[in-house]
């Protein structure tokens, strides 16, 4: 079973030069076909304290690599790759600041801005043109401790990402019981996901990677980067639905 979804998803894509501190990066469209799992995990990568993975669980094969970069270093923070290591070729990447609640998404040559709603908020708008509808829609992480989150059997504090047009949850993301590896746990959960589009979803998983690795670090030091990081959660407060 993860062979074949391993093969399913690691289709190559069509690349393009980008400007973002790194070489060449994929396009992404706004097409149905999906590239990431309806649920899965991230760990940390065996023996890096910079490398994360996505995968259908610990053992299986790992779907993605993604590389993350110190606070003070120059250039993206989170990079996401579109296969198996740093070496592939970037899907997306984000960036973020420490003087300012704005996160940073770029997938290829368009930029998508992850922003804090208010400074006391606990949580974060971005838009995503659908190309089903034909609009430019919002959609909101927040924090959550509802049954979107507790589905996913991980901790029950954890996030929540709202379609603000229609009020339908159609992601969640809950931090892990415990473990050093398990980093968290993210389901898409829209009725129909091939509406939203795969653009969308990657924009969603960079939101929430980025959410979760800016909110630890407040916690940890650069050189434990992703362990340190991710393991200190996406965004704490809240905790209502």
């Amino acid at each position: 079973m993860a062979d074949l979804v391993k093969k399913q998803w690691l289709i190559p894509p069509t690349y393009q030069k980008v400007n973002v501190g790194v070489p060449l990066s994929p396009t992404v469209s706004n097409s149905s076909s999906l590239r990431f799992p309806r649920t899965f995990g991230v760990y940390r990568a065996s023996g890096s304290f910079t490398s994360i993975q996505i995968g259908l669980s610990a053992d299986a094969p790992p779907l993605f690599h993604i590389s993350t970069r110190c606070n003070r270093s120059s250039g993206p923070k989170v990079l996401l790759h579109a296969g198996l290591s740093a070496t592939v070729m970037l899907l997306a990447s984000a960036d973020f600041h420490s003087l300012s609640n704005t996160i940073d998404i770029q997938i290829g040559n368009d930029m998508h801005s992850l922003m804090k709603n208010g400074m006391f908020s606990s949580s974060y708008t971005f838009h995503a043109f659908l190309s089903s509808t034909g609009k430019n829609e919002r959609f909101e992480w927040k924090s959550s401790s509802c049954a979107e989150v507790t589905s996913l059997q991980g901790s029950r504090r954890g996030m929540k990402l709202t379609r603000m047009s229609t009020g339908e949850v159609v992601a969640a993301w809950a931090r892990p019981h415990s473990g050093n590896r398990k980093k968290g746990k993210l389901g898409f959960m829209a009725r129909d996901r091939n509406e939203l589009g795969d653009k969308f979803e990657v924009i969603s998983v960079m939101a929430i990677l980025a959410l979760a690795l800016k909110g630890g670090r407040k916690k940890s030091s650069c050189n434990g980067a992703a362990a340190g990081g991710l393991a200190g959660g996406a965004v704490g407060g809240g905790g209502g639905c």
